[in-house]
C-alpha cells in the first residue's frame, strides 16, 4: 500500500521536471490560493452580508445563523466551480470534440462545486484555514475515486465486491458525518469567530 500511495508517485516527480512543477501547482500553490481566495476572502463577508440583511427582521439569531451558514454552504462554492471552468476552453484548443469538452466540463463544474461546500462547511465548524488548505491538499494528492477494480483485467478484480462495499461505506459515513454533526454545535458563532481569525 505504501508503494502504490507514496513511493511511486514520487519517484515519478522525482525524476520528471513537468510533473514536478505540477505536483508543486497541485499540492501546494492551488491549495493555497485558493482556499485563501474562494474561502478565507469569500466566506467571511458573505455571512456579515447575509446577517446584516437579516438582522432586521428580528428572528431568532440561532436559527439566523444556521440557516447563513447552509446558504453560504452553497452559494460560494460556485464562484470556486466557476473558476475551473477555463479547464474546458483548454480542452477545446487541444481537438477534443464539443460534445465530450461540455460533459467533462459540467462534470467538473460539479465536483469543484460540491468539494467546495465541503471546504466552506469544515471553515465554518472549524474556523481553521490551514486545516481546510491540508483537506484540499489531500484532496488533490487523491483525486476522485478509482473505480479501475471493476476491469477484469486487474489483479483486483477478484476484490471488486469488497472495493465497491468499502466505497458505498465510506460515502454514507461522509453523509451520515454531516448529518449528525450538523451546523449548530452550541459553539461560538462561526461567522464571528472566523471573521476575527481571518481580519
Amino acid at each position: 500500500i505504501l508503494q502504490t500511495f507514496v513511493t511511486l508517485p514520487l519517484q515519478h516527480i522525482r525524476y520528471n521536471e513537468e510533473e514536478r512543477w505540477k505536483a508543486i501547482r497541485n499540492f501546494v500553490m492551488a491549495p493555497i490560493t485558493e482556499e485563501i481566495v474562494f474561502r478565507g476572502c469569500m466566506v467571511p463577508p458573505l455571512l456579515q452580508c447575509l446577517n446584516d440583511m437579516r438582522a432586521d427582521n428580528n428572528d431568532d439569531i440561532d436559527s439566523i445563523r444556521t440557516d447563513n451558514h447552509a446558504i453560504v454552504c452553497w452559494i460560494a462554492p460556485l464562484f470556486f466551480g466557476v473558476a475551473h471552468i477555463h479547464h474546458g476552453l483548454i480542452q477545446a484548443r487541444h481537438g477534443i470534440p464539443m460534445s465530450r469538452v461540455v460533459l467533462m466540463t459540467i462534470f467538473q463544474f460539479t465536483y469543484t462545486t460540491l468539494f467546495g461546500c465541503y471546504t466552506v462547511y469544515a471553515l465554518l465548524r472549524t474556523s481553521n484555514l490551514p486545516c481546510v488548505i491540508a483537506s484540499h491538499v489531500y484532496c488533490n494528492w487523491r483525486g476522485l475515486p478509482d473505480f479501475a477494480f471493476w476491469d477484469p483485467h486487474t489483479a483486483i478484480y477478484k476484490y471488486r465486491i469488497y472495493l465497491m462495499v468499502i466505497h458505498i461505506v465510506g460515502l454514507v459515513g461522509f453523509i451520515a458525518g454531516f448529518y449528525f454533526l450538523g451546523f449548530d454545535s452550541g459553539n461560538e458563532d462561526g461567522s464571528t469567530l472566523l471573521a476575527s481569525k481571518l481580519r
